[in-house]
């Protein structure tokens, strides 16, 4: 899993729960690409701001084991 990380040009910036856990960081362009996505800007629904997501689910490569990613919006669920 740990190759995911520098072959997408990522830094890791923590690993939690044994590993089972990992936050990364990189610049957009290298996370759409990673991820398999296109970060866009939506206005808010209420209010006068913007917000980012993502305009699809993220995925990874089959062989890397996933069970959730996160973290790529700043939309308040």
């Amino acid at each position: 899993m740990l190759e995911f990380v520098p072959t997408n040009r990522l830094s890791a910036v923590a690993t939690n729960g044994g590993r089972r856990l990992l936050d990364v960081a990189g610049s957009v362009a290298d996370i759409q690409r990673a991820f398999r996505l296109t970060l866009r800007t939506y206005r808010h629904p209420l209010e006068a701001r913007e917000l980012f997501a993502p305009d699809a689910e993220p995925s990874v490569e089959t062989r890397l084991p996933t069970a959730d990613i996160s973290g790529l919006s700043n939309y308040p669920h």
